[in-house]
Order: structure tokens, then C-alpha cells, then sequence
């Protein structure tokens, strides 16, 4: 296994290791949303951003050992091209690596998906009740710019002559 190969697999491990912690970190942001601890939010939400970032580096750094193994094995295609012409360690553990890499972000995707159904839920529930007791500020109208305006309720007209 050369440098380059090393590098590319321990980039694929890493970057699962990362998306599992981000898995974590966003139970632990469902959780803080659940029991509306909101300084616990906050912090969870710093930890989540500082995740996210070392992710987005290791993420570059997989890219461009990706595209050196590429010019090292002389192979002009896609990942699948590549699985095919490298040999048959190197793709097992290649393999190994993107196989829990796939895993995480399944993992991570459906936690996120967890909490994404959680808000809109209380944001549809949040919407009715303001809908319902004052509908004169429950939806913007936008203007041909793109900002919002709040219409006022619809008009009672009361009829004194009768």
C-alpha cells in the first residue's frame, strides 16, 4: 500500500468516524430541542459547526488523495473504474471504508430526519394556532422584490340598518 493509498483510506475511515460523532452530537441537539434546554442548544450546535468543519477538510483532503491515486494508477473514470483496476487488498479495504462511510451517513441522515419531522410538526402546530386566533399575522404576501408584507384580517362590514 503506498502513501497515497493509505492516505485516501484513512481519509474514507475518518470521515465515517466524524459523520458518527455528528450522528451523536445531533441526538444529543434533538434531545437539548425536547427538553427546550437552550443553553445546552447553543453548545450543541457549536459542537455540530466545529464537526462539520473538520469534515469539510478531511473531505478535501479524501478529493484530492482520490484524484492522485488517480494519476498514480494512470486511470482516467469514476470510483467504480477505480475499484476495478486497483488490486484486489487495496479494494477490499477501499471497500471496507466507503461500505461504513455509506453506513454513517445513512445513520446520520436518518437522525436528521428525525428532528426535521419533530419542527415542522410543532411549526405546522405553531402556524394553525396563530392562524386560528389572529389571521391577520399569520401569512407574509410577498412583493414582486422578494420581501414580505403582513396583510391585515379580512373585513367585517357590520350593517347598522338593520
Amino acid at each position: 500500500m503506498t502513501k497515497t493509498d493509505a492516505l485516501f483510506v484513512g481519509s474514507l475511515r475518518a470521515q465515517a468516524a466524524l459523520m458518527d460523532r455528528l450522528s451523536r452530537e445531533e441526538k444529543e441537539l434533538q434531545e437539548a430541542v425536547l427538553e427546550r434546554q437552550w443553553d445546552t442548544l447553543q453548545t450543541k450546535m457549536q459542537q455540530m459547526t466545529e464537526t462539520s468543519d473538520e469534515l469539510a477538510r478531511i473531505e478535501e483532503r479524501r478529493n484530492e488523495a482520490f484524484k492522485a491515486l488517480l494519476d498514480e494508477y494512470g486511470i482516467d473514470g469514476d470510483f467504480t473504474t477505480f475499484l476495478n483496476s486497483i488490486s484486489s487488498e487495496l479494494r477490499v479495504q477501499v471497500s471496507d471504508a466507503y461500505r461504513a462511510l455509506k453506513v454513517s451517513v445513512l445513520r446520520l441522515k436518518s437522525q436528521t430526519t428525525g428532528i426535521d419531522t419533530y419542527l415542522r410538526a410543532t411549526i405546522g402546530t405553531m402556524r394553525g394556532v396563530i392562524r386560528g386566533l389572529y389571521p391577520e399575522h399569520a401569512m407574509p404576501v410577498y412583493t414582486g422584490d422578494g420581501s414580505g408584507t403582513y396583510t391585515g384580517g379580512q373585513a367585517l362590514v357590520v350593517n347598522h340598518h338593520q
